[in-house]
């Protein structure tokens, strides 16, 4: 999304992302690895985008938000480091959705700062409010493979692959926040399934995912990748279709005082 502005060429990058978001409909996409500086807004004809960079053209995430969307978001989309930023929309019944753009660091960081965002993660997770909907997105780099045991319902029966460093730090989050994967609990050929094509090897890899709360995987009817899109990236558009379900607030009513009853006014049964 570097040349945001002007640079000559014949479209905007984020002219092509607005086209694309556009024609699959999309309402909210997180971007990652968008490579502005600073924070800031930059509105197109659909969408307007929310960046969140950091000091050098490196990393970077932002929100995309379909024009119908903005009226529900409540305020600015927090900017709150190169790699994180976060959006929250209004939904019916007083309720929220919590949005998490993500850009994970690659296996080339050391183990520390791996851990580190990770650990910051966490820390921006266990601070979403509990009655709030969550959604989790972005570019993890990591790959969790299928092997299922032990990571509870994080994972699901259509896992694939292998995993590689990053995917225990990835595993171990889902697991403390309980959080689904949901790109594992859909069966689809792995045209679909796989985001990104290793220029070396040449082999699929899926590094992009969706994460909810367990509790709401039923809102989740669909998540696959869009192989159609073209937005000047190596990795493929994965979309989730959502239906939100709002739960009523149950209310808990006053205790009815109890009421005394003179049992000494009852007729008195006569003994035979």
């Amino acid at each position: 999304m570097l040349d945001h502005d002007d640079s000559g060429r014949p479209e905007r990058q984020s002219a092509i992302i607005d086209r694309e978001l556009l024609r699959y409909r999309v309402d909210v996409a997180a971007l990652s690895e968008t490579r502005l500086k600073g924070h800031g807004q930059h509105k197109e004809r659909n969408y307007t985008f929310f960046w969140s960079g950091g000091d050098q053209h490196q990393a970077g995430v932002a929100f995309a938000i379909h024009k119908d969307m903005l009226t529900r978001v409540a305020g600015v989309p927090s900017a709150l480091s190169n790699r994180l930023s976060c959006a929250r929309i209004r939904l019916a019944e007083k309720r929220f959705l919590t949005l998490v753009a993500v850009y994970a660091p690659t296996m080339t960081y050391d183990d520390a700062t791996r851990a580190n965002f990770y650990a910051n993660l966490g820390r921006v997770l266990s601070n979403v409010p509990k009655s709030d909907k969550l959604i989790v997105l972005g570019d993890f780099n990591a790959r969790v493979g299928s092997d299922r045991p032990g990571w509870g319902r994080v994972l699901e029966t259509q896992a694939r692959g292998r995993t590689n460093s990053n995917s225990s730090l990835l595993l171990e989050l889902c697991t403390e926040m309980d959080l689904a994967i949901t790109n594992t609990f859909f069966a689809m050929p792995d045209k679909w399934y796989y985001s990104l094509m290793h220029p070396r090897s040449r082999a699929w890899h899926l590094l992009d995912y969706i994460l909810v709360r367990g509790d709401d995987l039923r809102d989740i009817k669909s998540t696959r990748v869009m192989r159609g899109a073209t937005c000047g990236t190596d990795h493929l558009m994965m979309r989730a279709v959502c239906n939100l379900r709002i739960a009523p607030v149950w209310r808990k009513r006053a205790r009815q005082p109890l009421r005394k009853v003179d049992v000494s006014l009852l007729p008195q049964r006569q003994k035979i």
